[in-house]
């Protein structure tokens, strides 16, 4: 499936997109830079990419899409893993030379609609909930808050994870989003 963001265009990643991701999702958190300590990052930001093989396992399942500029650059991707039996947007990035081109509303939009295609009710993520291209994007784009006492075992182990990571998991949230009805009605539950 290919989705035109403006002149850009959204699709499946293949393997030969593979080797850009790590450089995106590190120039991307660039962004933090500055903010480090007050969210539990070093003063550089989060500087830890995923491995090859976790980008490498959800090409294979069909659960990671990029973005690609005009002149036929990837410059964004989102990536999905499978929680509670929902889909959860584990990552979203793009570089921030083609940020505010509406790319990751367009990822995120994306995501969305394979998950209402693939028959799951919710979409689910992990963000800081004050920073601007963080929570309050999201919010526009349809996420609201989790209460935590409505949190799965499954959403307590991310909380447990980032915490362990050192981030400040008080100034986050888990959101959530229906994903839109497919034809022929309601997905159904998980």
């Amino acid at each position: 499936m290919t989705v035109a963001a403006g002149a850009y265009a959204i699709r499946l990643a293949t393997a030969a997109d593979l080797s850009r991701l790590p450089e995106i999702e590190s120039e991307a958190a660039e962004r933090f830079a500055g903010l480090g300590a007050e969210l539990g990052f070093s003063e550089d930001g989060p500087m830890e990419v995923n491995p090859p093989d976790t980008f490498a396992a959800a090409q294979l399942r069909g659960h990671l899409w990029v973005a690609v500029a005009p002149a036929g650059a990837v410059v964004g991707f989102a990536m999905v893993l499978l929680i509670d039996g929902n889909a959860h947007l584990e990552e979203l990035d793009v570089l921030p030379g083609h940020g505010r081109r509406g790319v990751g509303r367009s990822l995120v939009t994306t995501v969305c609609r394979w998950a209402g295609e693939a028959g799951y009710e919710w979409i689910t993520l992990s963000t800081f909930r004050e920073i601007p291209w963080n929570g309050p994007f999201y919010r526009s784009c349809g996420f609201v808050a989790i209460d935590p006492a409505d949190y799965t075992p499954a959403m307590r182990r991310i909380v447990a994870t980032e915490k362990a990571l050192g981030l400040r998991t008080d100034l986050r949230d888990l959101m959530r989003c229906p994903a839109p009805v497919r034809q022929g009605g309601r997905p159904p539950a998980s």
